[in-house]
């Protein structure tokens, strides 16, 4: 979230730099030391979820999903981002100018069970999804695990936030502040706030923009956009065979797969798979590939290969697809010293994305 510059001595630190030319603020969180990752700065946000799927909010608010999100893209990107801005500030982005006295917090944890779909239906609350001005996306390093890909979005303060009050979820945060990009990356060098590496590139970016709030505004508009970034669609391989410790494996076998790998190609109906198959005959230990296994046969033939997964393909992400937050729908290669061994690419992402050329 970004605000114009608001001249109130928040913290000491504010005044580190004195003479900023930035007339704007962006907020960050400090992450509960009791937490992953604690005592880092952040800027508001999370995973996604099942309840941010495109499905749930067709079946739970339809009206504002076929008005407002049947014709975006990143749909459940947004959603995301003001489900977790709402549970982590309890600061609710709507196109009403007026809250409904009963669309808070208590509602939301006890009534609503944390379904935001539900809550912003039945407190005729519409989420602000066109106030989301899509920014950057950042993936982590190709063959880094765990593995992160993520989407940031700009949100200008405007009479609705104005009205709202920061409420930080203490289970989670600690403390927040609105820094200009100078003072942040001043903080940050200083080693007085800790900063995750997306967040310090971020920041970074802005000071390569306009310091001038009303500017940035215009920048952000010409830079949003529904579309894939093929940027970031790149592969992580995981080598699996140099895992030594059967342990670490394990852990990262049930990471990267579910039960549908365990299935044959036969029984998996919704899979294009190509297999290498005359070379996969000449190497026994390749053997239980493509048919029925346990789950220890499934460790025993990763000690041998290396696995390329896109990303979202085995984390909660997506690249836009809602349906890509299930490790079911994939696209993977497989490789043994260096050979391409099998392919995989389910047959839905082929029906929405793929047109294969005729052989």
């Amino acid at each position: 979230m970004i605000r114009p510059r608001q001249q109130m001595p928040l913290n000491k630190e504010v005044h580190i730099v004195p003479d900023s030319k930035y007339d704007y603020q962006i907020l960050l969180l400090k992450r509960n030391s009791k937490i992953s990752f604690g005592n880092f700065f952040a800027f508001p946000g999370g995973m996604l979820e099942k309840q941010d799927l495109k499905e749930k909010w067709e079946k739970s608010f339809p009206s504002f999903y076929q008005q407002h999100g049947a014709h975006v893209q990143d749909f459940v990107k947004r959603m995301c981002c003001l489900r977790e801005l709402y549970e982590e500030t309890n600061i609710l982005l709507s196109e009403e100018q007026t809250q409904n006295e009963h669309a808070n917090m208590t509602n939301y944890l006890k009534k609503h069970k944390s379904h935001f779909s539900d809550f912003c239906k039945d407190y005729s609350q519409t989420p602000k999804i066109s106030g989301l001005q899509a920014f950057h996306r950042i993936g982590s390093p190709i063959g880094l695990h765990p593995a992160n890909d993520s989407q940031f979005y700009l949100y200008f303060e405007d009479n609705n936030l104005k009205n709202q009050k920061i409420v930080l979820n203490e289970e989670e945060f600690t403390e927040y502040k609105w820094l200009s990009p100078d003072e942040a990356l001043t903080l940050y060098e200083q080693q007085k706030i800790p900063l995750f590496p997306p967040q310090v590139v971020l920041i970074s970016m802005l000071l390569f923009l306009s310091p001038s709030y009303q500017k940035l505004q215009q920048i952000a508009s010409q830079l949003n956009t529904n579309l894939l970034n093929y940027q970031t669609n790149k592969m992580h391989y995981m080598a699996l065979a140099e895992i030594k410790d059967e342990d670490e494996l394990r852990k990262l076998v049930k990471k990267i797969f579910d039960k549908t790998d365990l299935m044959s190609d036969q029984q998996r109906t919704d899979l294009y798979v190509y297999n290498n198959q005359p070379y996969i005959d000449k190497h026994e230990e390749l053997k239980s590939l493509g048919k029925e296994k346990t789950y220890d046969q499934l460790v025993e033939l990763t000690k041998h290969v290396a696995v390329g997964l896109w990303y979202g393909d085995h984390y909660s992400t997506c690249d836009n697809y809602g349906f890509n937050t299930d490790r079911r729908i994939r696209r993977r290669s497989w490789t043994h010293k260096q050979t391409v061994i099998r392919i995989e690419i389910s047959d839905q992402l082929m029906d929405d994305s793929i047109t294969m050329p005729k052989l």
